[in-house]
């Protein structure tokens, strides 16, 4: 976001070009001017670097429409091993079109870099993103765990330890249900010591021995 003193900020993305003199891809970069009020701005370009034919500027100058956004493409011409390590400067100054007042301007730095892996290496970044701590080797660095690996862990040191896994008791409360229902008498038997309306029918005890089996597979899996 650049600003010029106490004037309005004007939104620049991204803060920095890099360059890499291994991946073609980055020869050319964009750089987006953002607008966000209701009039229009203009913009210049300007590079501090003397070769005229280093970098080539798609527009240098032009407006930027309200609440739009204008990309520059921008071109390397001179990825070279003498020009690697030498920080060039755009500056983008912003001026409004109503009254040509200039009210911000920002410097974006542009870097040629050897190699990608070698820029993120001297910034203590992996290839995967993950911060490393200077003078730490490749084989020391932590790795991180997929879910399915923490599983397997946790259920290793379940095993060596000896300790069971905990059964949900929900699950032991279904299971000692359905024990019961299997255990009650069928309506119509002839048993003094249970009335009528505690017995089971077929259906019931069909449905009992399904979710016990249910529960028995469960436990069986848990263990």
């Amino acid at each position: 976001m650049a600003r010029l003193n106490d004037f309005l900020p004007v939104f620049i993305f991204p803060q920095k070009l890099e360059f890499f003199m291994d991946d073609v891809t980055t020869f050319k970069s964009t750089l987006s001017i953002y607008n966000p009020y209701n009039f229009p701005l203009r913009y210049k370009l300007k590079r501090s670097v003397k070769e005229e034919n280093k970098y080539q500027v798609s527009e240098p100058e032009g407006v930027v429409k309200s609440h739009c956004c204008v990309d520059l493409v921008i071109r390397h011409q001179q990825p070279y091993l003498e020009n690697v390590g030498t920080k060039d400067v755009f500056r983008v100054k912003i001026i409004r079109d109503s009254d040509k007042k200039h009210i911000a301007q920002q410097d974006v730095p542009a870097t040629l870099y050897r190699s990608r892996d070698e820029h993120l290496q001297a910034a203590g970044v992996n290839r995967q993103g993950d911060i490393r701590r200077p003078g730490t080797s490749r084989q020391t660095e932590s790795r991180v765990t997929t879910p399915r690996e923490t599983l397997d862990q946790a259920h290793h040191s379940s095993d060596s330890d000896g300790v069971p896994p905990q059964l949900d008791p929900l699950v032991v409360i279904i299971g000692l249900v359905c024990l019961l229902v299997l255990a009650l008498p069928y309506q119509g038997e002839d048993n003094y010591y249970l009335p009528e309306y505690v017995r089971t029918t077929e259906s019931y005890r069909l449905s009992a021995a399904f979710f016990l089996g249910m529960v028995v597979l469960y436990i069986f899996i848990k263990r």
